[in-house]
C-alpha cells in the first residue's frame, strides 16, 4: 500500500477544512486579496474587456492565494480564497446588463419590489471533462495558444474572439503557476511525496494513471469553483477512469485495493 489510510486518518480528514492551517508565507490573506481585486475591478472595468479583466483578476487571486498541504490526504492541496470572487461575478453581470440590456435591470428591480429575488444564472456549468482529461492543464494552454496564432492570421476575426482566447491563455498560465507553487510547497512534506510526484506529472502532460486523473479532477474543481461558478458533473468517470485503472493494474502501478483507497 502507499502509506495512507482513509479510516486511520478520518478524524483529521473530516475536519481539515474547519481546522485548516494555511501558511501565511504562501500568499495573501483573503481580505487582502479581496481589497486588491476591488482595486483591479474599479481601475479597469470601464476600459478593459470583461473576459480579459475577469481573467486578470483570476490570475491575481491564484498567484497570491495561500496554500495548505495536508500530508495525511492523498489529495493534499487546499487554497484559501474564502469565495471572495463571488461578488465580482455579480458585479460583472450588472456591468454587462447596464450596457447591453438595461431593461433587464429595471425588470429585476421591479421583481424585488414584488418580493422576489431575481437571478440570472450563468454559473451552473458543465466542463468538457473529455477535453480536460485528454489534454491536461498544459495541453489546454497549448491548444489556446495555437488557436490564438490561427486567429491572428484570420482577417475576419472579431475583437471578442481575440479577447476570449487571450483570457483563456491568461487563466491557464495562472493555473500552471499555481501548480508550480503547490508542487514547491508540497516538497516541504516528505510524507506527501506521492502527491508531489503526481502534481509534477500534471505540470508536464495529461493524466496517465488513475491517481493523476482523479487529482486533475480534484484540482480542476478546486480552481474552477472560485466564485459563483459550479461544475455540476465530474463527467462519465467510468469512461474517463476505467482505461487508466485497467492499465494501472496491468502494469502493477496500483492494486485494486489501492484504487479503492483513492476513491
Amino acid at each position: 500500500m502507499f502509506g495512507k489510510n482513509f479510516y486511520a486518518n478520518r478524524s483529521i480528514l473530516d475536519n481539515e477544512f474547519i481546522q485548516a492551517n494555511f501558511d501565511p508565507s504562501t500568499g495573501l490573506a483573503p481580505e487582502e486579496i479581496d481589497m486588491r481585486l476591488k482595486e483591479l475591478f474599479d481601475q479597469k472595468i470601464e476600459n478593459t474587456s470583461t473576459a480579459i479583466l475577469r481573467a486578470e483578476m483570476f490570475a491575481f487571486l491564484y498567484d497570491n492565494v495561500q496554500i495548505e498541504i495536508n500530508e495525511k490526504n492523498l489529495f493534499a492541496a487546499k487554497i484559501n480564497h474564502q469565495k471572495v470572487f463571488c461578488k465580482y461575478t455579480n458585479l460583472f453581470k450588472k456591468h454587462i446588463l447596464s450596457h447591453y440590456s438595461p431593461q433587464t435591470l429595471d425588470l429585476q428591480a421591479e421583481a424585488v419590489e414584488w418580493g422576489c429575488k431575481p437571478c440570472i444564472d450563468y454559473h451552473h456549468t458543465l466542463p468538457n471533462w473529455n477535453d480536460i482529461h485528454s489534454l491536461g492543464f498544459p495541453g489546454l494552454l497549448d491548444r489556446a495558444k495555437k488557436r490564438q496564432a490561427e486567429l491572428l492570421q484570420n482577417s475576419s476575426a472579431t475583437q471578442e474572439q481575440k479577447d476570449f482566447l487571450q483570457s483563456v491563455i491568461i487563466v491557464y498560465s495562472a493555473i500552471m503557476r499555481l501548480l508550480c507553487r503547490i508542487h514547491g510547497e508540497s516538497l516541504k512534506y516528505p510524507a506527501a511525496q506521492m502527491f508531489s510526484e503526481c502534481i509534477h506529472e500534471l505540470m508536464l502532460h495529461e493524466p496517465r494513471t488513475i491517481y493523476q486523473a482523479m487529482m486533475l479532477t480534484d484540482l480542476f474543481m478546486m480552481i474552477y469553483e472560485v466564485g459563483l461558478e459550479n461544475a455540476r458533473s465530474f463527467g462519465l468517470i467510468d469512461r474517463l477512469y476505467e482505461p487508466l485503472y485497467l492499465a494501472d493494474l496491468e502494469k502493477g502501478r496500483f492494486t485494486e485495493a489501492e484504487v479503492r483507497e483513492l476513491f
